[in-house]
């Protein structure tokens, strides 16, 4: 039986997240730690029952042609209950239950507590069943909502990095009467509400897409950005070997790509990351005015819009799920910025 290039790549991903995934992360250390000094054969027989059998399987399915071949010898009905028992103690039984204890262990215990297992295990099935009935349907939604948001903050954030660390860069090398100039001139733009400029550039550039108005919000908000990396530059623009990349002709593309760059990173990592999630609510409150996305488009500020028209016909959901939806999503990427940050002060100091 063979299978398009497509679907390989499809069932190779899914075994691969099957294989590898939270479970079978944590639950290894777990048992050597549980085992103590017989843990090769803890070992042993956790791969022979978990990932053997497994292999096993799939040899057989691939060398007979479909699971159906496999256990057609066994008769007709013995082999339907046997695929219906598989399929059960694969999803039901087994793999949905294990992530949604991963789950709740990694994420909603350190955060929230007093959360019962049992009735988030019965949400998180309940939230399966409904990817799986109306998977189509889903997907389109979600993949609606989430593509402009998702497009407008990661390219605003490039757009953010690289003028701020450019600028940065340039500033904290200059001769001191440059670098006063330079930081006059984006203390000057920056004393200017970013929500002010642009809601004037929109209103003069007319309608927006979500590609425009990803470039706008850059433009207008990597001043923060450039005075962070202009501190961190003017600390090491005096280091030996910076000196001499200057002094042997390296031009100031070279030793910003070679010195500057990846002595600030650690300082600007949260900076840019935070930057994702501000240019979505900044995104998000432009399409609330009516400036943003079209109507038709959707993303969560143009569901935001329809505020006056859900207060009028009582439709409060209309703006609530919308709205902590946007929360849940800035407060994930400040999270995971806050995560980055944490591990790049624990690592060691590139000055």
């Amino acid at each position: 039986m063979k299978k398009p290039l497509k679907d390989s790549f499809i069932i190779g991903f899914a075994l691969f997240s099957m294989f590898f995934g939270a479970g079978n992360v944590i639950f290894p250390p777990y048992l050597g730690l549980e085992s103590g000094p017989h843990w090769l054969l803890g070992f042993i027989s956790y791969y022979i029952a978990d990932i053997g059998l497994a292999l096993l399987a799939m040899f057989a399915i691939l060398r007979q042609g479909s699971p159906e071949k496999v256990t057609s010898r066994i008769g007709k009905v013995p082999s339907v209950l046997l695929m219906c028992a598989i399929v059960l103690c694969i999803g039901p039984m087994l793999a949905i239950p294990r992530t949604a204890a991963t789950t709740f262990e990694t994420s909603v215990t350190p955060l929230v507590s007093g959360v019962s297992p049992v009735l988030f295990s019965v949400l998180f099935f309940l939230l399966i069943l409904l990817l799986c009935v109306r998977e189509r349907a889903v997907v389109d939604i979600v993949g609606k909502i989430l593509t402009p948001a998702l497009l407008i903050g990661l390219l605003s954030a490039a757009v953010i990095t690289v003028l701020g660390v450019a600028y940065g860069c340039l500033s904290g090398i200059a001769p001191a009467r440059t670098d006063a100039l330079l930081m006059r001139l984006v203390e000057l733009v920056q004393s200017i509400p970013v929500l002010l400029v642009l809601l004037l550039a929109v209103s003069l550039l007319g309608p927006q897409n979500a590609l425009s108005i990803a470039l706008l919000i850059g433009v207008t908000g990597w001043f923060a950005l450039a005075r962070i990396v202009r501190g961190e530059v003017r600390q090491i623009r005096h280091s030996e070997y910076i000196l001499a990349s200057r002094c042997m002709g390296g031009s100031f593309g070279w030793i910003m790509r070679r010195h500057l760059v990846p002595n600030v990173v650690s300082a600007i990592l949260f900076v840019v990351i935070s930057a994702v999630s501000t240019s979505i609510a900044m995104e998000s409150t432009l399409s609330f005015l009516g400036l943003g996305l079209p109507v038709d488009e959707l993303s969560w500020g143009s569901m935001l819009a329809l505020a006056d028209k859900a207060l009028l016909l009582n439709t409060w959901w209309v703006i609530l799920i919308p709205g902590l939806f946007l929360v849940t999503a800035l407060l994930c990427i400040t999270s995971l910025g806050h995560h980055f940050r944490r591990n790049s002060v624990r690592g060691p100091s590139n000055l």
